[in-house]
């Protein structure tokens, strides 16, 4: 009796605040029937996803006694862009973040005694490609925010009426794909999976 008093009044009060902080935040859980994550907020962004060839970014610097003009550039086939003093820097594949501090450690402390660097993505781009309304002219599509599969379709036309809805492969930028059944995504927004930029989407032809 006295161990169930003691673990009423000293244990129960965390375990109900850990299924509450659990409730809050958002558990990540999976579909049993499809083994398909659930879609999570904020498992990951466009600021912590890499940087890609043809990301347009602006770079800003502040710190050094002489003011640096802001660059609006893109990121050259090479994976790299141009920097007074330090010439190419390789950018593709690093977040934000990184990239800000690899650029502050080439100029720092050979050039400037103090200089931050901020890089601020503008415009990126996931893809779809394949039985699409807008085949030819809609592969490539500006990423703007958090966008579904189903959602990305329809930005680049819409099915076209040889796809097969059934059988979508989302391809991440490593390479691994996940088949999404967009039928009954459009039914369990769970099923409908993000997507980021440099992603791409395939629309397969339906069988006959």
């Amino acid at each position: 009796m006295r161990f169930a008093r003691h673990f009423s009044t000293k244990v129960l009060p965390f375990v109900t605040l850990g299924l509450l902080v659990c409730g809050i935040s958002g558990c990540s859980t999976s579909d049993p029937k499809t083994n398909q994550p659930a879609v999570t907020t904020g498992a990951k962004d466009d600021a912590t996803s890499p940087l890609l060839i043809g990301d347009r970014i602006t770079i800003e610097f502040s710190g050094p006694p002489s003011p640096i003009k802001p660059m609006d550039t893109e990121i050259k086939g090479n994976g790299c862009i141009f920097f007074d003093f330090i010439g190419d820097v390789h950018l593709d594949g690093l977040t934000a973040g990184q990239a800000e501090k690899a650029i502050e450690a080439l100029y720092v402390p050979r050039y400037y005694t103090h200089l931050a660097v901020t890089v601020t993505p503008v415009m990126r781009f996931f893809y779809v490609d394949g039985e699409v309304n807008a085949a030819g002219a809609g592969s490539k599509q500006p990423y703007t925010g958090q966008i579904s599969v189903t959602r990305a379709i329809a930005a680049a036309g819409g099915f076209s009426p040889f796809a097969n809805r059934r059988n979508v492969r989302l391809y991440r930028r490593d390479g691994k794909y996940t088949v999404v059944n967009c039928v009954k995504a459009l039914e369990h927004p769970e099923l409908d999976l993000p997507v980021y930029p440099g992603d791409r989407i395939l629309v397969r032809k339906r069988p006959w």
